[in-house]
């Protein structure tokens, strides 16, 4: 009887169990998830990033996007990020069917709100969360659906940004061959110009000297460090600043502590000044407001005229 009674017992257990699973696997799909229509980042004309502090505007303008109402220019690999994340946003879960806002921090104090327009028309808006245990889902809200889903991606982390983080940092790009470089420091100049291209030079013997010789000469005369030369080159050709200087026009700052103006089908010119905590100040012909350099940064263009000549000379 005992045997039978462990049995019975046994029985309903495994009954109960199988219950319990069945309901679990009725409670998942209780729910549909909401059918998120993929947007083409290419058709998202604005984006506007709201949360208790600030609201920002990003709009497409043509080839580019801006941050409005400033007309800042905006970091294109981090608006590509926002318009992918918009447009491809996929839903894996629905985590709350109630509220519970404050839990996962879609309350007033904590949320990021999203939305992104087609034209003069919104296409979709999400408000955005805490980023999962994992790290790979956000909880979010979508509009129009109600219940805390989880969305693929850390969407905190991207759309959690500032007008400083947004704007596009590349202060200074160079297109095309340098032949001339004219720096200033103080009341002293140094001119480096690239030499004679061996095409055209008359003779195998002068073209094998030319092509062998230095690439860059000093005011024409003393070779230059070829390396150091062209690492100051790479070092401005695509450079980029720390931060920019808020309330400065580029026109409140004189007596530069160092200028560099380089020569080719263009003209580009950069000019350092003193700045504040270990940073240096800077404008250039490429960015239309002052910015901040680290000091590392403007100590490997501010180089010493004697490091830019060659070795023996």
């Amino acid at each position: 009887m005992k045997w039978k009674k462990e049995q019975i017992i046994l029985l309903a257990v495994i009954a109960a169990l199988a219950a319990y699973l069945v309901v679990q696997k009725n409670g998942r799909t209780h729910y549909d998830l909401p059918s998120v229509a993929h947007i083409s980042p290419k058709n998202i004309t604005k984006l506007l990033i709201k949360n208790k502090d600030s609201l920002i505007t990003l709009r497409r303008k043509g080839e580019v996007w801006v941050i409005e109402p400033q007309g800042y220019p905006a970091d294109k690999g981090i608006v590509e990020s926002l318009l992918v994340d918009m447009g491809g946003l996929t839903l894996t879960a629905l985590a709350s069917e109630a509220g519970n806002e404050a839990v996962y921090e879609l309350d007033t104090g904590h949320r990021i709100e999203a939305e992104a327009y087609e034209g003069d028309k919104p296409v979709r808006k999400i408000e955005i969360g805490k980023t999962s245990a994992s790290g790979g889902h956000t909880f979010i809200e979508l509009d129009g659906h109600a219940g805390i889903f989880h969305a693929e991606n850390d969407l905190r982390r991207d759309f959690d940004k500032t007008i400083p983080d947004l704007r596009d940092k590349i202060v200074l790009k160079i297109d095309g061959d340098i032949n001339e470089l004219i720096l200033t420091k103080g009341k002293k100049n140094l001119t480096i110009r690239k030499t004679r291209s061996a095409a055209g030079m008359k003779g195998k013997k002068e073209q094998a000297k030319r092509e062998t010789g230095p690439k860059w000469r000093i005011a024409g005369k003393k070779p230059a460090n070829d390396a150091r030369v062209d690492e100051l080159i790479n070092t401005l050709s695509n450079l980029t600043c720390d931060d920019f200087i808020e309330g400065k026009e580029k026109k409140d700052f004189r007596a530069p502590l160092y200028t560099v103006l380089l020569k080719g089908m263009k003209t580009f010119t950069l000019a350092i000044y003193r700045g504040k905590d270990k940073t240096y100040a800077a404008v250039s012909s490429e960015s239309s407001y002052p910015f901040q350099l680290s000091g590392w940064k403007a100590k490997k263009i501010m180089l010493d005229f004697g490091s830019l000549t060659a070795v023996g000379n």
